[in-house]
């Protein structure tokens, strides 16, 4: 009984040489503007553009800016001023107060994380 031995090198491929020189200039201009560069069938008609109306309401908050960690301690700092833990509860609605905690999570993680990469 005899036993092979197998050995993988790797190696870095070559970039393939291009005989056609293209400009962005060129490229952007192919591309399709508005709904069409929404149609992904090769054969089919792009999607219709609809009333606002017929559209949910939070698509359009999509667009808006999200709060970041400061925006969120100043509110919740501003209501909690003027009326406590209730004031906050009443005015804050809870996925923001989740928001508010998760960011600064990640911030204190990122915070420790650097400190102890300092320590090395």
């Amino acid at each position: 009984m005899s036993h092979r031995s197998l050995s993988f090198t790797r190696s870095l491929a070559t970039k393939a040489k291009s005989t056609k020189k293209s400009t962005s200039s060129t490229a952007l201009t192919n591309l399709p503007s508005g709904w069409e560069a929404l149609n992904y069938f090769k054969e089919g008609k792009p999607p219709e553009l609809k009333e606002d109306k017929e559209y949910p309401d939070w698509l359009f908050s999509l667009k808006s800016r999200r709060a970041t960690l400061e925006d969120l301690i100043e509110r919740v700092n501003k209501f909690y001023a003027q009326g406590g833990v209730d004031a906050v509860a009443e005015n804050i609605p809870w996925s923001e107060l989740r928001r508010m905690f998760r960011l600064a999570n990640i911030r204190r993680i990122r915070r420790q994380n650097k400190e102890k990469a300092e320590e090395f």
